[in-house]
């Protein structure tokens, strides 16, 4: 039976999480059948997997930093104190930006065993379009160059049987990273001024 009241402090927790993010579940410390809290440190540029549930809805709470999250085929800026519900079958992921991002994440009754599925190996992939334009909102070109860049290495990680830090089996996310890879390997080889005439609107497309 659980008692009237539990505390626990996130520092005390266990840390999960790729490198770059730092995630610590408190439910289990609570002793709740009901809710579920969570904090997050990403660090600036890195990105979350995507995920959605079956019946869990959350609530998402950024207290430091700024950043997007995509909420289906949908990319929203965030700073702090914006308060996120995101309903069950929604998928969903984060990506930080130049200063990091800190989220508390809530949720509701869940069934045993839990109820979360990975739905993408990486939540915001930077496109074609972003990088063309000079790397979106959160950078410039540089920066969405890095990204891509680090999808590449990832792939060779995973093409080594290496633990790509997802809980999902690697093959399924080699799916996503192999699009991103040859992405970037296609928008690197690219002469410079497709890239510009691109810009201008003059580009084949």
């Amino acid at each position: 039976m659980a008692s009237d009241y539990e505390i626990k402090n996130f520092e005390e927790i266990d840390p999960s999480g790729a490198d770059g993010i730092d995630g610590r579940f408190s439910r289990k410390f609570l002793d709740s059948t009901e809710l579920g809290v969570s904090r997050w440190r990403y660090g600036p540029g890195e990105q979350s997997a995507g995920h959605r549930h079956q019946v869990q809805e959350e609530v998402y709470a950024v207290i430091d930093g700024s950043g997007r999250i995509k909420l289906g085929d949908e990319i929203i800026e965030i700073r702090q104190w914006d308060v996120i519900r995101v309903a069950p079958t929604v998928a969903r992921g984060f990506e930080a930006g130049p200063d990091g991002l800190e989220i508390i994440a809530a949720g509701g009754s869940k069934p045993e065993g839990g109820d979360g599925e990975l739905v993408e190996a990486r939540a915001l992939l930077v496109g074609e379009e972003e990088l063309a334009s000079g790397g979106g909102r959160l950078g410039d070109r540089r920066l969405a160059e890095d990204r891509l860049e680090r999808a590449v290495d990832r792939l060779a990680e995973a093409r080594l049987g290496r633990d790509l830090r997802l809980v999902q089996p690697i093959d399924v996310a080699q799916v996503e990273l192999e699009r991103t890879a040859q992405r970037a390997l296609h928008l690197r080889h690219r002469p410079r001024c497709e890239l510009e005439c691109r810009e201008r609107g003059h580009g084949s497309g």
